[in-house]
């Protein structure tokens, strides 16, 4: 089996898992115009919301923290797999490596001699760069959905304390 079918089958373990146990992926494909328009939203426009359209806004945002946070959470699950390949094949090269090297300059060489290897450690820089990319991008996402409910509830507040305005008659 390649490289590209091991880490097909990684993939279908984990989404058979996930199926198996019930956690459920979000479909966001058809709300990114929407909730692109909550993440760029500016202050003064979050003035003229709704209660409604902030509740909106608030579960959205929150449906695509999930989905970002799923996503990097594949991307570590992909190079967790291709690190422990990676020491399963230099395991036994790099104690036979001569040399007083650094560990990583051994590694880095013996790399270099195994095509298998060097596919590896590709996967593992373009899983690590994408992880670092999310990194906090879904807890940010989650804190702007926060954000929207707090306003909607501020607005709700705001709304029904001018209903229920108590005034002392004199």
């Amino acid at each position: 089996m390649n490289t590209s079918e091991q880490i097909d089958k990684i993939n279908e373990i984990l989404e058979d898992y996930e199926i198996t146990h019930s956690i459920v992926s979000p479909d966001v494909s058809h709300n990114l115009e929407h909730i692109e328009r909550f993440i760029n939203m500016s202050y003064k426009q979050t003035q003229s919301l709704t209660p409604e359209e902030c509740a909106e806004g608030g579960y959205l945002l929150s449906q695509y923290s999930f989905f970002v946070q799923k996503e990097q959470n594949k991307q570590i699950a992909l190079n967790n797999w291709a690190t422990t390949k990676l020491n399963d094949i230099l395991c036994n090269d790099i104690v036979n490596f001569d040399g007083i090297a650094k560990h990583e300059i051994k590694v880095a060489a013996l790399i270099k001699e195994n095509h298998l290897a060097e596919k590896l450690s590709k996967i593992m820089r373009h899983a690590e760069s994408i992880t670092n990319r999310l990194n906090f991008l879904s807890s940010n996402i989650k804190h702007m959905s926060d954000m929207l409910i707090n306003i909607q509830r501020a607005k709700r507040y705001k709304v029904s304390g001018e209903n229920n305005d108590y005034r002392q008659c004199s």
